[in-house]
Parts: C-alpha cells; structure tokens; sequence
C-alpha cells in the first residue's frame, strides 16, 4: 500500500505543520521513504534531505530529452551532455564548449 498526507501538530489540529510532504510505501508491513517534496519545493527521491529542485539518490534514467545538465551550483561553466539524433553523436560542452564528442560506431559483419 501507500501512504501520504500532512503533518498536523495534533490529533485536535485542523491546521496542518508547514513541512514536508512524503510518499511512502509499505512491503510486508515495513513503511519505506520513496518521494520527499519539502516545505520549500524541494523533490527527492531516495533521499530524506532533498537540496536541489530535483535530487536524485540512486540510478536515474532521462528519456525523450535532448540535453542533461550537470551542475555542481558553484557559479562555475555550467556542463552539459548533449545528443544530438540526427548525427547519432553524444557531446560534453562545458560553458558552450564542445569538448569532446562520442560517435556512433557501426560494424558491418
């Protein structure tokens, strides 16, 4: 089963906690963390202590996009991994660069 809801403060309160908001799962009667979105608007998965927009704790999978950020949020040149579908090639840009670029290799047996 699943479980979400507020935080109230007690059981007489109508007003709930401005806190986090959580998902959780239960497998054989064990309650596990799965989703946290935090007062501030914070989303993590697989972390109770979310600090980015999205924080991701674990193996994560971008489909149907283009372009990862990498960013290490230190006002330093933003990294980016780029695919590019027409050329069948992967890049590494960093701060507009292209530093290197993988290509799709093709062996005709």
């Amino acid at each position: 089963g699943w479980k979400l809801g507020y935080v109230f403060p007690d059981a007489n309160s109508q007003t709930p906690v401005n806190t986090d908001f959580i998902f959780k799962s239960n497998t054989a009667g064990m309650w596990t963390e799965r989703v946290r979105v935090t007062a501030a608007g914070n989303v993590g998965i697989g972390t109770t202590t979310p600090t980015q927009q999205l924080d991701v704790a674990g193996n994560m999978a971008v489909r149907k996009g283009d372009k990862l950020l990498l960013d290490s949020d230190d006002a330093t040149a933003d990294t980016y991994i780029v695919r590019n579908m027409s050329s069948t090639t992967v890049s590494w840009v960093v701060d507009g660069v292209e530093l290197a670029v993988l290509k799709k290799q093709m062996e005709i047996r």
